[in-house]
């Protein structure tokens, strides 16, 4: 099962992606978000999907109808996290207020020794996560994604750390061994940050309710979890406006299930987790961007 995400053409060629760093990381980051401006309109006005995607989704997270000013500012908050992605992946970090909450939560987790999986979302900045590794130096950090997806500027942003680059675990290029390198990390006793809203072509998933209504969610990260046996700590890099983000941290309690109840085991976890999503998408509404058709209704 696929949610139809990957498929989407990237947006900007090579060039004009390199061109367009090039320029960011030499102006103020004030008059780089100018240029966010006609990229939030090309949104809203061109690519009608995304649009339709925005307007469903804000519909649910606000509790009203979307309007047209809702649905840009949901794009205008996409692109000023994509922006920022450039400062945290360039070590640019002291242009950004990144304040952490509950941190003692992953400090608890790691002290265990047995590694840590990260799970997060599309929900705000996921690179804000590469805080930790400021915080935390004796930690690595390793971080799941798929480089084949928006591959022209997954690769410019990476080039800006190469070290970070290094750390990566890609997902289209482990022919069935993702759990394995997942697990030998953690073994490792590293920090594993893994997404857990979207699906990749092919896995498998379970329906779990998010903002009352019924979606699928991936499996792996939650049966990588189970088999390791590794502490789970939920994340959220919230974008609260200006340089602001909030980086929270929460204790998430993955009870093994027994033999014969692992279905519905699983079934209780995902849901657990759609819950937690749903309350910080309650609180941080412009801050979701899985802009495709994600729930059940929209893909039947």
């Amino acid at each position: 099962m696929t949610q139809g995400w990957a498929e989407r053409e990237e947006g900007g060629t090579r060039w004009i992606i390199r061109f367009y760093l090039w320029c960011v990381l030499r102006v103020p980051r004030g008059l780089a978000q100018l240029s966010l401006w006609p990229i939030s309109l090309y949104f809203l006005l061109v690519r009608k999907r995304e649009r339709e995607a925005s307007r469903t989704y804000l519909a649910r997270a606000l509790g009203r109808p979307a309007r047209l000013g809702d649905m840009l500012r949901h794009f205008q908050t996409f692109a000023q996290v994509v922006l920022d992605r450039v400062y945290l992946l360039g070590d640019r970090e002291c242009r950004l207020d990144v304040r952490s909450e509950n941190v003692e939560v992953l400090g608890n987790a790691l002290a265990e020794g047995r590694g840590c999986l990260l799970v997060g979302s599309h929900l705000g900045s996921f690179e804000a996560s590469r805080i930790i590794s400021l915080q935390r130096p004796d930690v690595t950090l390793r971080i799941v994604l798929d480089r084949s997806v928006s591959r022209n500027a997954n690769g410019m942003l990476e080039s800006l750390n190469p070290e970070l680059a290094r750390q990566v675990i890609d997902t289209s290029e482990q022919e069935g061994t993702l759990a394995l390198s997942i697990g030998e990390a953690l073994l490792n006793g590293d920090l594993v940050a893994i997404t857990a809203d979207r699906m990749a072509d092919g896995e498998r998933a379970i329906d779990a309710k998010f903002l009352e209504h019924e979606a699928a969610f991936p499996l792996g990260p939650f049966l990588v979890a189970s088999a390791t046996k590794a502490p789970v700590v939920l994340f959220f890099g919230l974008y609260e406006g200006g340089d602001r983000y909030r980086v929270v941290f929460e204790p998430f309690d993955i009870e093994r299930p027994r033999r014969g109840a692992r279905d519905r085991g699983l079934s209780q976890v995902v849901q657990a987790y759609a819950d937690r999503l749903t309350h910080h998408a309650k609180l941080a509404p412009y801050n979701w961007f899985n802009f495709f058709p994600f729930w059940k209704e929209e893909r039947s």
